[in-house]
């Protein structure tokens, strides 16, 4: 095939063409054929843009079975498999180019437009991403309001016990947490080795539901603020962008809120269902274990109940005698039930 210059592209190309580019290689193994493709070596390499990241071409469907050939260095020969969709501005021009050859020839060029073609595609990402949350603002808006109250209601509760018996969380915590809830101890078995010892098995004796209730950093709020109010800026346009034309404070501007609602939602709900997990710590079957093992938590004493929708704990640990009498209030709320389109929002991020 005669080698051919397609100088057409005095601008980058559109989305479009690149996709329709992409599913041509992907049909037919043949990069090079699709229209205005350039199979000529680039004259110049300034401003060199990528279009794409790292594809393999399936070459098994290719007329000839072969490689690719690289328009760098080898452009009547098979070469590569692993190429990049370039736009050349100098040459006006477009090439698939392999991906190693122009690394190893273009050198600096090659670099820069790669963390340039990276950040495009990011910033796109964080576009088609806002706009899919904002298209659902409504329904994320109505479900952010109904699980505020408990996720806020636990958050509470545990402020209040931080500062009316300050570090019984921390004194039982890490006994909890370092075998998931679950509170064991040594038995003996009644068998007895060959040395005529008695042997003895670790078991479980009861599990405390709930227990991250007591993990360091559950009273802080600061991480709900943050998510509402990502949630509450979308609301409010991001900047005009485009590949096109660099701007670097519109740059910014996307990638610091973009990436704040990009996770807002996901947060929200873990932040739920978190708090779903901690008000487990209040079910007559975590509290009864807790007092019943309370020695194996370090715990001297323990009185642990909930009387007349308060939550009362008196306990004497390593740390002192702790006492707290809390009002519940909300720390009870019904969760509510995380509609589908919250779970498919919440996880397509960007």
């Amino acid at each position: 095939m005669p080698l051919v210059t397609h100088p057409v592209f005095a601008s980058r190309p559109s989305d479009e063409f690149v996709t329709q580019w992409a599913r041509h290689t992907s049909t037919t193994g043949h990069p090079e054929t699709f229209d205005n493709v350039s199979t000529s070596r680039p004259q110049n390499i300034e401003g060199l843009v990528l279009l794409s990241g790292e594809i393999e071409v399936p070459v098994q469907k290719r007329t000839d079975g072969e490689d690719v050939p690289c328009p760098i260095c080898s452009p009547e020969k098979p070469k590569f498999r692993h190429g990049r969709m370039a736009w050349f501005p100098s040459d006006q021009t477009v090439q698939f180019i392999g991906n190693r050859c122009a690394r190893r020839h273009f050198g600096d060029a090659f670099t820069e437009a790669e963390q340039r073609f990276k950040m495009v595609d990011r910033l796109q990402r964080l576009q088609r991403r806002w706009g899919a949350l904002r298209g659902n603002l409504d329904d994320i808006h109505e479900f952010v309001q109904s699980a505020l109250p408990v996720i806020n209601g636990i958050r509470t509760l545990r402020q209040r016990l931080d500062e009316n018996a300050p570090k019984f969380a921390s004194a039982v915590y890490w006994r909890l947490a370092r075998e998931d809830g679950q509170i064991t101890d040594l038995v003996v078995t009644g068998a007895i080795d060959q040395r005529g010892n008695q042997q003895a098995a670790r078991v479980v004796l009861g599990v405390v539901e709930g227990y991250e209730f007591f993990e360091a950093g559950l009273s802080s709020s600061l991480e709900t603020a943050r998510a509402v109010a990502a949630i509450e800026d979308l609301g409010t346009d991001l900047p005009a962008w485009s590949a096109e034309a660099a701007d670097g404070e519109a740059e910014r501007e996307i990638l610091a809120r973009g990436r704040a609602a990009d996770t807002a939602l996901s947060d929200i709900v873990s932040m739920l269902e978190r708090a779903v997990r901690c008000q487990r710590i209040l079910s007559q079957q975590s509290m009864a274990t807790m007092v019943t093992h309370h020695a194996l938590l370090g715990l001297s004493s323990l009185e642990m109940r909930i009387e007349t929708n308060q939550l009362i704990i008196r306990a004497e640990s390593f740390e002192g005698n702790h006492f707290a009498r809390e009002l519940l209030s909300t720390s009870r709320a019904q969760a509510p039930t995380v509609p589908n389109t919250i779970w498919l929002l919440a996880r397509g991020s960007a």
